[in-house]
């Protein structure tokens, strides 16, 4: 029997590999595949505050560049040019990618979780090397430890198995020994484990899925309801 976690966290450096776009192919088929609500989007504060970071980031590039154009000669020089304040650019290119982020979200139940699970856990792993630590010299991944503290607090409240797709080596060595995540290296590879629902003629839904209620059970037979299909008369 084949089970596909239906409880998601997509990591932060799958968002940066598409350049921070939400429009890109592999989010359209995600979207166009599921069907609303039908995916538990898992979404670590840490991981949130991560992804805004790197939304500020671009806005101050793109700031930079738009700065950079409004003064080469002529633009400088049109009558009917008004040079916009680089906060200003800033401000508003910031708030149209969180808005994207926050459309992005609509799509799916989304689960907010805590900054961290258990924090002794988190040192504890630090001190004894354990993925994602991989050198006790490098603190970078301690937000990578809060995320993953954060997801078996998930599964121990749940009973949830988790789906988390990331290309991140450390990360990924820390889901290889947890029997409740099954890791994806790329979002289409997570898409493409449901092919076998997807590629049936027809079937029939007996309970559609409940998105107020915690989900237990990552039995293909029972996830049906959260593929897209036109035959299902679900909403897309």
């Amino acid at each position: 029997m084949r089970h596909i976690p239906i409880s998601l966290y997509i990591d932060t450096e799958v968002f940066k590999h598409q350049g921070l776009r939400l429009d890109t192919s592999v989010f359209s088929l995600m979207q166009d595949t599921f069907v609303k609500g039908g995916i538990r989007l898992l979404v670590p504060a840490m991981m949130e505050r991560e992804l805004l970071r790197h939304y500020q980031i671009q806005a101050e590039k793109c700031a930079d560049a738009v700065e950079k154009t409004q003064k080469m000669y002529p633009i400088s020089s049109l009558e009917m040019w008004t040079a916009r304040p680089k906060s200003e650019i800033i401000e508003a290119c910031f708030n149209e990618l969180k808005s994207q982020w926050e459309h992005f979200k609509s799509h799916f139940t989304v689960e907010s979780l805590p900054l961290v699970g258990d924090l002794d856990r988190v040192v504890d792993w630090y001190f004894e090397v354990k993925p994602p630590f991989s050198d006790p010299k490098k603190l970078k991944e301690f937000p990578d430890a809060f995320i993953l503290s954060a997801l078996d607090l998930y599964h121990n409240d749940h009973r949830a198995n988790i789906a988390v797709v990331s290309g991140d080596r450390d990360f990924s060595n820390a889901c290889q020994v947890r029997r409740h995540i099954q890791h994806f290296d790329k979002l289409e590879q997570y898409i493409k484990a449901f092919e076998p629902e997807l590629t049936r003629e027809r079937y029939v839904i007996e309970e559609p899925v409940d998105p107020t209620q915690p989900i237990v059970t990552e039995d293909l037979t029972e996830l049906r309801a959260v593929l897209g299909r036109e035959s299902d008369g679900y909403p897309d």
